[in-house]
């Protein structure tokens, strides 16, 4: 499983997280660049996924979709799923409340690494 970063407006991130033929776009915000890299790179996009509901998390998704023969998983859906798989590799998903009183992020760990939107906070 590889990974993507695509950064956008002044302070978001975007990634493309991928196999050999599969992608899914996670907070497509860059939706001209993934999209470009999909097409270089000879991947099918599955999934169109966000970190949580944020506008400037979910700003490329209807490009994504329409370009694409993607399916969208809505934050609603992600936030209560335990794991994705694409091309036989887990991808687990971790709800972690907290970005601001009202959001919920949720967090896709794979086997190398993490992503999670918005900015992490620590106490102290």
């Amino acid at each position: 499983m590889e990974l993507k970063q695509f950064r956008y407006s002044r302070d978001n991130l975007g990634y493309l997280l991928y196999g050999d033929s599969y992608a899914i776009a996670v907070d497509g915000g860059a939706p001209a660049e993934m999209l470009e890299f999909l097409s270089s790179s000879g991947l099918d996009l599955r999934w169109v996924a966000n970190t949580h509901s944020h506008a400037d998390h979910t700003c490329g998704n209807l490009e994504l979709l329409e370009k694409t023969d993607a399916d969208l998983i809505a934050f609603e859906v992600l936030r209560n799923m335990d794991q994705l798989e694409l091309e036989g590799e887990r991808i687990t998903v971790i709800h972690t409340p907290g970005h601001t009183a009202a959001v919920e992020i949720t967090a896709v760990h794979y086997v190398s690494g993490m992503i999670a939107g918005g900015r992490i906070r620590t106490a102290g």
